[in-house]
């Protein structure tokens, strides 16, 4: 086998690897409820959750759910369920789909006013970092010559 037919095959096993990932869905959990029925739970990355907090939080309109639920590969009815959910909390009323951890986003992000809240989700859709303009190295003592 020469040199060019390995390189072949290494290409479609790396062409076929990198399919698979982009086939490969989200990791779900199925659950069952009190009444004995399952239901599958998708787990959604903090970034995720942040971005469907504002979405729930501003009433987002069913154009802008799905297409961030195409964006994000995410299934719409979560989406959904999740806005809702984070409705309930920011109103006060009761919802079966709370949890613990959306407590303490909301919690977290409680006193963030929507502009702010709508600057982070951009960044997060555009994939930049969270922390704007981190320091390169960490600030040096400064010595004058009068100190010792």
């Amino acid at each position: 086998m020469s040199f060019a037919d390995e390189l072949k095959k290494a290409e479609q096993r790396l062409k076929a690897q990198k399919e698979q990932e982009a086939n490969k869905k989200k990791p779900r959990r199925v659950v069952r409820t009190a009444g004995g029925k399952t239901k599958t739970l998708t787990s959604l990355s903090r970034d995720d959750e942040i971005i469907i907090y504002y979405l729930g939080r501003t009433q987002a309109s069913k154009f802008i759910q799905e297409n961030y639920s195409k964006k994000r590969k995410l299934p719409l009815r979560t989406v959904q369920r999740r806005m809702e959910a984070y409705f309930a909390i920011c109103t006060g009323k009761k919802n079966d789909e709370i949890t613990p951890s959306m407590r303490e986003l909301h919690q977290e992000l409680l006193r963030t006013d929507d502009k702010e809240l709508q600057s982070m989700v951009i960044d997060i859709l555009r994939g930049e970092s969270k922390v704007k303009n981190p320091p390169s190295s960490p600030p040096k003592a400064i010595i004058r010559k009068g100190d010792s």
